[in-house]
């Protein structure tokens, strides 16, 4: 049988309130019904603290039972009142951004200051087409790139003989006074068509005249005679013979003569490095040395002109006092690196090749691109000083 329920023996008696006249009477009821009700269900509050913990650890210990299969209700009602006792959202959310702000940003790397060469407002140097232009130049040199030893597909012209009829050009190109352009293109003809056919011996100089005869109709406004180059060649071949090699030319480039030539990329670059008219000039004689030579005569235009300036500036910059750095780049700017394409390990890894054909060409049988500049006119820039071919030696190791 069931037990009645057992009247408390302890149970508080309420006491009689106080009727409440006044704000004070009324707290002190309040205060009095408070005791009461904590006396009914048998709690002791000493302080606030031990109120907190006893209801956290409540809830707790309710969410535990509700998960075995016994929390029920109350157990939710004890969850949500938990969830109200620990901070919320937008707190943790502040001290988070508190804790990134304190974190130290990493820093990002600094880009290179590059300066913009195209600014000008003469409408004669058309800035606003010249990234376009320079653009398509560095496409076309590579599709008129020739092969690595190009001379021995036929194995009729040796480098040698390649050398002596350059020279011999360049001396013709002196004599009539026609622009560089001419010079390079002339070169360049002669090039592409010993690396497509096979030229005899006793027809190299007949070639080397029509590429001059050539080059001077498409690059020059008042071109000399046909008469002419056939005097150069003491009468070796007629008129007939030029007009022939002519036709052969044009069929073997299939009507393609332009071509960038390294003066293009040069006057490029020395813009970029703010070069001074000396140092422009030195550039020029260094790359006209190059096209005799036979391996810089396989690489391309923009690299012919990079690493000619590239040693120009190395020799206008040192001296004496300040003796070179291998390791310093002060000279090649980001700028330059931008303009010409190419980075300082790229114009030294070849500038040694050059600095050596540079020292060779003192005592070579080869002279005439040495007495062009070594006129007045010229600056006399292959005049080098023995301080300059103490630093050439030095990047040539």
């Amino acid at each position: 049988m069931i037990q009645p329920l057992r009247a408390r023996t302890n149970a508080a008696v309420p006491l009689p309130l106080k009727p409440t006249n006044t704000i004070n009477d009324q707290i002190a009821n309040l205060k009095l019904s408070r005791h009461i009700s904590e006396q009914e269900n048998g709690l002791n509050f000493r302080s606030k603290i031990p109120v907190f913990k006893s209801r956290i650890s409540g809830a707790v210990v309710a969410a535990g039972g509700g998960c075995g299969g016994g929390g029920g209700v109350g157990g939710i009602q004890q969850k949500r009142m938990v969830s109200s006792l620990l901070p919320s959202a937008s707190c943790t959310d502040k001290i988070e951004q508190k804790q990134q702000q304190q974190q130290p940003k990493r820093q990002e790397p600094v880009k290179p200051k590059i300066e913009n060469i195209d600014n000008e407002s003469n409408c004669f140097l058309l800035s606003d087409y010249a990234p376009d232009i320079y653009q398509y130049l560095h496409q076309l040199e590579k599709s008129l790139a020739l092969e690595t030893n190009f001379l021995s597909i036929h194995n009729v012209v040796t480098p040698n003989m390649r050398a002596v009829l350059v020279n011999w050009i360049n001396g013709i190109h002196r004599s009539f006074h026609l622009s560089p352009e001419t010079l390079y293109l002339a070169i360049s003809i002669v090039d592409r068509v010993l690396a497509r056919e096979s030229v005899e011996k006793n027809q190299l100089q007949l070639l080397g005249a029509t590429a001059i005869f050539v080059a001077a109709k498409y690059e020059e406004i008042f071109y000399p005679e046909i008469k002419d180059f056939v005097i150069i060649c003491d009468n070796l071949y007629t008129k007939r013979d030029i007009l022939r090699m002519e036709i052969r030319i044009l069929k073997v480039t299939n009507f393609e003569l332009s071509g960038p030539s390294p003066l293009y990329f040069l006057r490029r670059g020395s813009k970029a490095a703010q070069a001074d008219s000396r140092v422009h000039m030195m550039g020029k004689f260094f790359c006209e040395l190059s096209v005799i030579d036979y391996q810089c005569a396989q690489w391309l235009p923009s690299l012919i002109a990079a690493t000619s300036l590239y040693v120009a500036l190395e020799l206008n910059n040192n001296n004496d006092e300040k003796p070179n750095d291998p390791m310093e780049t002060s000279i090649w700017t980001p700028t330059i690196e931008y303009y010409t394409g190419y980075t300082i390990h790229d114009v030294r890894k070849h500038s040694g090749y050059l600095c050596r054909l540079i020292i060779s060409s003192e005592t070579s049988k080869h002279q005439n691109c040495r007495k062009k500049y070594s006129s007045s006119k010229c600056m006399s820039i292959s005049n080098l000083s023995p301080n300059s071919m103490r630093i050439i030696k030095k990047l040539a190791m």
